[in-house]
């Protein structure tokens, strides 16, 4: 971490706030309450940005006073307190504290809608954009990606001895209310405060336009569990409602007395235990009971579950607590719904989510679904949530809860606290993880017995797509030249990179634009893959984007533009672009582009603007209804819980800055004299720092600067990519034939005992143990030979296991894929075939994986600069 930025967020012994909860929560030292949560905090960073950063103490009591339970004054008397504590000599408590308290109280007084959402991040920004002791832009705009990994983790100020403790302890409260102290004489009173906020001037209201008819004659669906798979929003949850429906067990769904007879014959059975064997069956001889236990006719006894009380009340409670977001939360909706919409179920079930707080879902039809999942909470744990939500409602016998949540979130020790005080009220835990796992778990007197457990496939539940609504054909601009050459696509994944603009998509399936503005696609995260480089043209000047997927199911990157006022719509499928005028836009307090099911919405005061992506791509002026800013600050919450999971871990030190690239003697490729491309004794692929005896060159590449390329004496040259890897081109290659066997992808269960079933009593040359990784889901390499005469003398061999091999001509002559990142294990790649990392692996890779790394170096590197050195030299 930058040595400047953990001067900057280090913790002072004995100033007024610490980290809690593994730094998810900036609370008050000794237990002085919740100052902010620390994405809100990297979020307001984010933000103010532009206008550099203030200390971090004057910001952190500036959200204290703007909390709805203000804690500031608890946090003065602290501070005033160690300073009275570490006072020596002529040091005692600077008059900055008293004079910042004036401001502190006035935030405090605010009206409440200038104290949360995107206004508060506004206030902030007023209140420090010209503050003293701030850090200018230049300095820190390298920093917050840096803080989204790993947080506010600095190391406490390390010990030393007293005097230089509370030197630092002092200069820390200098700096923060000093800032404070100066922003109390520029702002005086809150109409100063109002004034600064509303410096930009408000659009006057147009009449609303009325809204246009929906052209063909498509009705709306009208039954429910269509209504939620056709909205993009709730089709995950709709999708997973018929497989629950089918296979979920709850106690909710035994409510008919005619489906559940308590006693007689049902609880007789000819499937149990031992210990549940009528004692009638030992009356039978030893013969007959042996034979009737063989047969499968001995009767057990199995109470059937009693029905539920008739005029029970059921209420679920989903569990919508941060630790719950992205599948489980999609789960829990899902899960409450099918419980509440089971067709068995005959009384209406209330459902109610909770989280730091608790509030009503309504499930009717698919806006109010919409609505119920749009809500998000920000609690660590649903604890006060459930708290709240009993404390409202009276201990009523008839009353039945079922709670759903995860294992992680469920065991922690507050919300275990609330079940067990009020253990009466529930009848059943349903416990989910994000893979797709549910158990079901049902009160038997005073302890939970596991009723039933089920794995929900989501990943093939969810690769379902929504049905296209008919819309007038539109031709579709081809790729233009420069693009489709450019689509040649790489035949290897992008290194990642820290440098990223924006982030959209949904969980798997993430859009990044680079701050180079480059757009790259990631399947998957946590550092298992790669980026794939995407390429379209992203229109210039753009500084705000958002994704959406239009009524056709393709994807839609919006592209904003102030210097110009120009909308740009992406199809991310075709690669056409409408480009829009937008000369109505004006910065606003909720400066984003935001999107509800098939339309991009922006929002200024109370005019609100629709951007339709298509089929007829236009904007329209209307009036802002009055949910639209919580529908804004929802999605905003959204952004924040994608980037969360989003693991930016993965980004590696690149080589950007190549200078010099040449050849040494031991026939290896030396970038800026500094690292040098190694094959190890592991097979392994890497760039090195170069030692000085492989510094010798042998042939060296002139670098042309305008074009990015190093060119060898005979034509061969190294092209530098800005996504992270170098292309190496032969221009001489000598001829030399080779074949390889390939063994096509293909599935067999029990691969070693099919092999040593058909290999003709061990007459196969190759050994098992080298044959065996080969039949699997990956066409691979077997091996080569040098001539095609050899190769089909081998692939005889298996003319009696029915496994498939080819022999195929070695193209020499190929560009080969290197990426620049350095000391980490690399992967090489040419058009037709993969070697090494499979992180470097495309998605949908058409390339035959070859097993050895060391033979595809050899045959694409080595015989790159061997060629060189022969011919150059």
């Amino acid at each position: 971490m930058d040595s400047k930025l953990q001067h900057y967020i280090q913790r002072t012994p004995g100033y007024f706030w610490s980290l809690e909860d593994g730094g998810e929560v900036i609370a008050g030292s000794n237990g002085g309450g919740t100052i902010v949560y620390t994405p809100l905090l990297l979020q307001t960073l984010e933000f103010i940005l532009p206008h550099g950063w203030p200390p971090l103490g004057a910001l952190l009591l500036a959200f204290a006073a703007t909390n709805a339970n203000s804690n500031v004054t608890d946090l003065l008397s602290h501070v005033r307190a160690s300073c009275s504590r570490m006072a020596k000599g002529n040091r005692t408590e600077p008059a900055y504290i008293k004079e910042a308290e004036p401001l502190l109280h006035l935030l405090q007084k605010l009206p409440a809608h200038y104290r949360t959402g995107t206004a508060r991040m506004q206030l902030m920004q007023v209140l420090f954009c010209k503050s003293h002791n701030r850090l200018g832009v230049e300095r820190i705009s390298h920093w917050l990606p840096m803080l989204r990994q790993t947080g506010l983790q600095a190391t406490p100020m390390p010990g030393g001895p007293e005097d230089e403790q509370r030197d630092l302890f002092f200069r820390r409260v200098d700096k923060d209310f000093q800032c404070l102290s100066l922003l109390a004489q520029k702002f005086r009173n809150e109409a100063g405060i109002l004034d600064a906020l509303s410096g930009l001037p408000e659009i006057k209201e147009e009449p609303e336009l009325p809204e246009l008819p929906v052209a063909g004659n498509a009705a709306p669906p009208t039954d429910w569990l269509e209504a939620l798979l056709q909205h993009p929003e709730t089709f995950q949850a709709g999708a997973l409602l018929q497989h629950l429906w089918a296979g979920l067990s709850v106690p909710v769904l035994f409510s008919l007395p005619e489906e559940q007879p308590a006693g007689g014959a049902a609880d007789l059975t000819n499937k149990g235990s031992f210990d549940r064997m009528l004692l009638s069956e030992y009356a039978n001889d030893d013969m007959v009971l042996l034979s009737r236990l063989a047969n499968n006719e001995v009767l057990y006894l199995h109470p059937e579950a009693s029905h539920a009380s008739d005029d029970a009340e059921y209420t679920v409670l989903i569990d919508v607590s941060l630790k719950n977001w992205g599948n489980c939360r999609v789960l829990g909706y899902a899960l409450a719904l099918a419980i509440a919409k089971h067709p068995r179920v005959k009384d209406a079930i209330h459902i109610q989510a909770v989280g730091l707080h608790n509030f009503p879902v309504a499930y009717g039809n698919v806006e109010e679904v919409i609505t119920g999942m749009r809500r998000l909470d920000t609690g660590l744990h649903a604890a006060a949530g459930i708290s709240g939500y009993l404390a409202s409602q009276p201990d009523n016998k008839k009353q039945q809860l079922l709670f759903i949540s995860s294992e992680e979130a469920a065991g922690h020790i507050e919300v275990q606290k609330v079940i067990s005080d009020h253990y009466h009220r529930f009848v059943c835990w349903i416990m989910v993880t994000a893979t797709g796992q549910v158990s079901v778990y049902r009160k038997v007197q005073k302890s939970r017995k596991l009723l039933q457990q089920m794995t929900l496939p989501l990943d093939i539940l969810w690769q379902k797509k929504l049905p296209a609504k008919p819309v007038a054909p539109r031709p579709v601009a081809p790729l233009s030249e420069e693009q489709v050459s450019a689509a040649a696509t790489y035949p290897i994944l992008c290194p990642a990179d820290n440098n990223i603009k924006k982030l959209l998509g949904k969980l798997g399936d993430y859009w990044i634009v680079t701050g180079t503005k480059q757009l790259f696609h990631a399947c998957d995260y946590k550092d298992k893959r790669g980026w794939e480089w995407m390429p379209y043209k992203i229109p210039d000047n753009s500084s705000l984007f958002d994704l959406c997927v239009n009524e056709q199911g393709d994807k839609i990157l919006l592209c904003f533009a102030a210097q110009g006022k120009k909308v740009g719509l992406l199809n991310l499928r075709t690669g056409n672009c409408d480009m829009l005028d937008f000369p109505e836009w004006q910065l606003s307090s909720h400066p984003q582009f935001f999107h509800i099911a098939h339309t991009f919405y922006y929002i200024k005061g109370d005019g609100c603007w629709t951007i339709q992506p298509g089929p007829q791509p236009a904007i329209h002026r209307r009036h802002a209804e009055a949910d639209m800013v919580q529908h804004y600050n929802d999605y905003e919450k959204y952004l924040t819980e994608l980037g969360d999971t989003f693991n930016k871990v993965g980004a590696k030190p690149w080589m950007k800055k190549l200078k010099s690239l040449y050849i040494n003697t031991e026939g290896q490729l030396v970038l800026n004299d500094s690292h040098v491309l190694v094959l190890n004794h592991r097979g392994v692929i890497k760039w090195l720092q170069v030692s000085a005896e492989r510094k010798r060159s042998a042939v060296d590449a002139i670098y042309y600067e305008n074009e990015n390329l190093f060119v060898f004496p005979d034509g061969s040259n190294v092209e530098v990519s800005n996504k992270g890897f170098v292309i190496l081109k032969m221009v001489k290659p000598d001829i030399e034939e080779l074949y390889d066997v390939i063994a096509p992808s293909q599935q067999i269960a029990n691969k070693m005992e099919y092999l040593k079933k058909y290999s003709d009593n061990g007459r196969i040359d190759s050994s098992l143990s080298e044959i065996v990784h080969l039949i699997g889901d990956k066409p691979r390499v077997v091996s080569t030979f040098s001539s095609l005469l050899k190769a089909e003398a081998y692939i005889m061999q298996f003319s009696k296991t029915n496994i498939v091999l080819e022999a195929v001509k070695v193209q020499s002559h190929q560009d080969v894929y290197i990426p620049l990142v350095i000391d980490t294990a690399l992967a090489i790649a040419t058009p037709h075939y993969f070697a090494g990392n499979e992180y470097y692996l495309p998605y949908n890779h058409k390339s035959v994986v070859v097993r050895d790394s060391a033979d595809l170096y050899k045959r694409t590197v080595n015989y790159f600069t061997s060629q060189i050195i022969r011919h150059g030299a």
